[in-house]
């Protein structure tokens, strides 16, 4: 299952509609964008784990899972989509769209989030976005509040 989650952007949005007389599109794109990579940047960072190789099974990021066989050897199952190769960020008439690829980033990232991946330190998509959004809004207000004055 992909990920994606909808973000509220209702405070930016309704700030957009209260400068109208301001050329907003010269300012919003490009912050945008920029926004979209940096909300990818964050989610997708990887949370630091060292797999415990002392154990029967565990799990080789990039691979997959790992077995140790009865005579000492590994076997590993290659089922890693990559998640941090899988992000992507594209452009929408609304903004942008941000999401990873793989089937099981929904339960790593998005809004069906197990409390185990949350409990390794994964972060969830929404919250980066909605954080990296109010701060974008508020990047916005200033900027579009000092090119009225300039007017």
């Amino acid at each position: 299952m992909a990920s994606e989650d909808v973000i509220d952007t209702r405070e930016l949005n309704a700030l957009m509609q209260r400068m109208s007389k301001v050329d907003v599109k010269k300012f919003i794109k490009g912050d945008l964008v920029n926004t979209a990579f940096e909300i990818k940047a964050e989610a997708s960072e990887y949370p630091l784990v060292i797999p415990d190789r002392s154990k029967r099974q565990w799990y080789e990021r990039g691979l997959g899972t790992a077995y140790r066989r009865a005579d000492g050897g590994i076997t590993i199952s290659r089922t890693s989509e990559k998640l941090s190769q899988g992000w992507f960020v594209r452009g929408v008439r609304e903004g942008a769209k941000i999401g990873a690829r793989a089937s099981y980033a929904g339960w790593v990232h998005g809004a069906k989030q197990t409390r185990l991946h949350a409990g390794r330190g994964w972060k969830k998509l929404s919250k980066v976005a909605q954080s990296e959004v109010n701060k974008l809004t508020k990047r916005m207000a200033k900027k579009i509040g000092r090119e009225m004055v300039r007017g």
